[in-house]
C-alpha cells in the first residue's frame, strides 16, 4: 500500500476538503516514528508534503491543517 496519495486533483467542493495532503502528513509521522525522530532521515517524505501543498490553491491549502503553513510564498 503506497504511503502517498495519487496525483488526483480534488475539487474545491470536495467533502475531503480538510484532508488535502493528509496521507503525506501521516507518512511523515510514520517515517519519524520508525527512524527514532531523526528528521534528516525523512527529508524526502517531508518534501512530498511541501510538493502536495504547493499544488493546491491558496483557498484549498488554507482549508487543511496539513498545509496552512507549508506553502512556498507565491
Amino acid at each position: 500500500m503506497p504511503l502517498f496519495s495519487s496525483n488526483k486533483t480534488h475539487s474545491p467542493n470536495s467533502t475531503y476538503k480538510s484532508n488535502y495532503c493528509q496521507r503525506e502528513a501521516c507518512a511523515i509521522q510514520i517515517c519519524l516514528e520508525s527512524r527514532q525522530y531523526d528528521q534528516s532521515k525523512c527529508e524526502s517524505v517531508i518534501q512530498k508534503l511541501f510538493y502536495c501543498c504547493n499544488k493546491l490553491t491558496v483557498e484549498e491549502a488554507e482549508s487543511t491543517p496539513h498545509c496552512s503553513s507549508k506553502r512556498d510564498n507565491q
